[in-house]
């Protein structure tokens, strides 16, 4: 069990940290927001050490059309959420780099979440993760293809708080991504290499047979289950209309994995 700290304490309300480069040149990426005074608060350190206790993803329209937000909750002594869009290079970053870790034991106990300001773009943020009192990196394949909703799916059901859910609340855009960002390729130094569509494909196919609970064995997959399941999938959730080309892709790959 985790040390239980008893006496004066600080309210234990959630803190949410924002991502994105202090604009004054500071080099912060972190950021704390005051919803009532609309005042920011930047904090210089460079990274976040604790448990993640789960992953919530919450849909909300913004200004440039339906988007998603993920809040990655910690308890690092007190308990925190890293809010940021969900197709920032920071979440890309992040995202792929617990992806890659196997063990449950390692990504349910202490690791270190990390920002690092890009110096060649003033809207990039680099996320990486750090197993925590070492100075082992968690090394991942870049792949802006891949599908991180899927795969936050799949981490959710290891650390929890799988919901999705729609908060109005939610005040900021700024850390949204633009089209320039998503389309940013981070430098060598940055970034895993190997065949992105590869690593695409094999997540795809992981998290189905995950979730449908289909056996790893050659066979045929079952075309009316595949699209029942993918019209629960996307109903609501990523996407209303199975028409769209993003369900159609998505249900067509699906479909062309034979194992």
């Amino acid at each position: 069990m985790r040390e239980l700290k008893l006496g004066l304490t600080d309210i234990p309300e959630r803190r949410y940290l924002y991502v994105m480069q202090d604009d004054q040149g500071s080099g912060s990426c972190w950021y704390e927001y005051n919803i009532e005074t609309k005042v920011k608060t930047h904090i210089p350190d460079r990274g976040l050490a604790g448990f993640i206790t789960g992953l919530r993803l919450h849909e909300f329209s913004s200004r440039f059309g339906k988007k998603w937000k993920l809040d990655i909750l910690m308890d690092a002594g007190h308990p925190y959420a890293i809010r940021t869009g969900v197709e920032t290079v920071f979440a890309r970053g992040v995202v792929l780099s617990l992806r890659e870790i196997d063990s449950p034991e390692v990504l349910q106990g202490a690791l270190t979440i990390c920002v690092k300001p890009s110096a060649d773009n003033p809207k990039v943020v680099y996320g990486s993760v750090f197993i925590t009192n070492t100075s082992q990196r968690i090394k991942y394949e870049w792949d802006k293809e891949a599908p991180l909703v899927p795969i936050i799916r799949n981490l959710q059901s290891i650390l929890g708080n799988g919901e999705f859910a729609t908060d109005e609340s939610i005040h900021d855009e700024e850390d949204e991504s633009s089209p320039a960002e998503r389309n940013y390729a981070p430098p060598a130094g940055n970034r895993g290499s190997g065949q992105a569509n590869e690593s695409t494909i094999k997540e795809l196919k992981r998290v189905a047979l995950s979730e449908l609970g289909w056996a790893t064995g050659p066979g045929v997959l079952d075309t009316d289950r595949l699209n029942g399941h993918c019209a629960s999938l996307h109903q609501g959730r990523m996407i209303n209309d199975l028409t769209q080309p993003e369900a159609v892709r998505y249900r067509s790959t699906l479909l062309a994995l034979k194992v």
